[in-house]
């Protein structure tokens, strides 16, 4: 299962409901990140990928069926919006490898 989060800016509020299961069984996420969505909230696309970071998720967009890390500090597109997969670090290990593999420039 992978749970789609597209929820209009409220996004940061699931994941950190979501916590317990992000730490102890963590699914591969997919979430829509909005620039202005997320400030309707009070939050900003730093604060959300920020909380996957620091629950061990390695964050990439895919792009033309490539997967493209995501490197904390890397800004969003102009338009504010990006679609971003998450997947723990060592839970999905064998899929990271398998994802970056398969990426531009990787090996």
């Amino acid at each position: 299962m992978i749970p789609e989060l597209g929820a209009q800016g409220a996004e940061l509020t699931i994941l950190r409901g979501m916590r317990q299961l992000l730490r102890h069984h963590p699914p591969i996420v997919y979430v829509e990140v909005e620039r202005d969505s997320l400030a309707g909230f009070g939050y900003t696309p730093t604060d959300l990928l920020g909380l996957l970071r620091a629950l061990e998720y390695e964050l990439g967009t895919v792009e033309q069926s490539r997967f493209l890390p995501m490197m904390p500090g890397t800004p969003l597109p102009e338009d504010g919006h990006a679609d971003v997969l998450a997947l723990h670090t060592t839970h999905h290990a064998g899929e990271l490898r398998r994802l970056r593999r398969a990426s531009p420039g990787r090996g």
